[in-house]
């Protein structure tokens, strides 16, 4: 699993050859994807999954109090 700290954040980037899937276990977490040329972003509450899909530009923000979360990652077929 991961953790992110207080407001702590990855940057945008992609992953072509895999999809993720978050699912979330105590905070709140922020997925913002690129959709044809937007910002669509979730908020996570605990309990709550997102699936990024291969080639799908992200980024991900703990919320005020931090994130714990699972994050599986998994090859697609090209």
């Amino acid at each position: 699993h991961g953790s992110y700290p207080g407001n702590a954040s990855i940057g945008l980037h992609q992953h072509n050859a895999t999809e993720e899937v978050y699912y979330l276990l105590s905070g709140e977490l922020h997925i913002t994807v690129m959709q044809d040329q937007q910002q669509c972003t979730q908020v996570l509450q605990v309990g709550d999954s997102h699936c990024i899909h291969p080639g799908q530009s992200h980024f991900v923000k703990a919320g005020d109090e931090g994130a714990r979360f699972i994050v599986v990652a998994a090859k697609v077929n090209s």
